[in-house]
């Protein structure tokens, strides 16, 4: 997300990114903000440590090299067609994260 934030071609904020075409039912940028389910907690501990993790890498406390200046992922199991337009940087548990050739903007 931070990386699309620092790339002009994506919203400069982190929730204007996260909620880019919201409004695309099920072909938003991140499923959760365009599923129609109401959103909730289901997990109160799982969810505190998401808001930690957050804060950590906003700070810029936490940082994944192998990530680089990725601004794509998927999880193995799906299969989008764009992926075969951008450089693999690294695969982290059952998520594959891309970016374009040559970095972009970076």
């Amino acid at each position: 997300i931070l990386n699309r934030v620092r790339n002009p071609a994506y919203p400069k904020s982190i929730c204007g990114v996260v909620y880019q075409n919201d409004n695309w039912l099920n072909r938003c940028q991140f499923s959760f903000a365009c599923d129609g389910r109401k959103k909730r907690v289901n997990d109160p501990v799982a969810y505190k440590t998401a808001q930690d993790v957050a804060m950590a890498v906003t700070a810029g406390k936490i940082f994944i090299p192998e990530v680089g200046s990725s601004t794509h992922y998927y999880a193995n199991y799906v299969h989008p067609g764009w992926a075969r337009t951008m450089q693999k940087m690294t695969k982290i548990g059952l998520h594959i994260f891309y970016r374009t050739y040559g970095g972009g903007w970076s």
